[in-house]
């Protein structure tokens, strides 16, 4: 007994033409493939876009350090023009004779600390 719809199809030439040809399946997976990539493409930007912003970050910190560098060198650098200049010039050569060569006022004491 064969079961027949209304335009006169056995079921089995039902099932015939609701399987995927060759043709759709090819398409499907070139389909799947080109997703594939697309994503794989995509993620690859993602992580780029990361690594720049992560190099961008550590670029301007790195940028703030030089500039208060920069802020501190000048700083000094007014203070050794004004030396030069003859303006606070015992107070350069205090400073000089304490920092640089260890040496303490005749009225102080001095503890060295190993």
């Amino acid at each position: 007994m064969s079961y027949n719809n209304q335009n006169g199809e056995s079921l089995k030439q039902q099932q015939e033409k609701l399987k995927p040809s060759r043709a759709n399946r090819g398409s499907f997976v070139v389909t799947v493939i080109i997703a594939t990539v697309l994503v794989a493409v995509l993620f690859l930007f993602v992580v780029e876009v990361a690594n720049n912003r992560s190099e961008i970050r550590r670029n301007n910190e790195a940028l703030e350090a030089i500039k208060q560098e920069e802020r501190l060198l000048a700083l000094e650098n007014e203070q050794l023009e004004s030396y030069a200049n003859g303006e606070n010039f015992d107070e350069f050569i205090e400073r000089h004779a304490r920092d640089d060569m260890g040496y303490a006022d005749p009225q102080e004491r001095v503890f060295r600390v190993n």
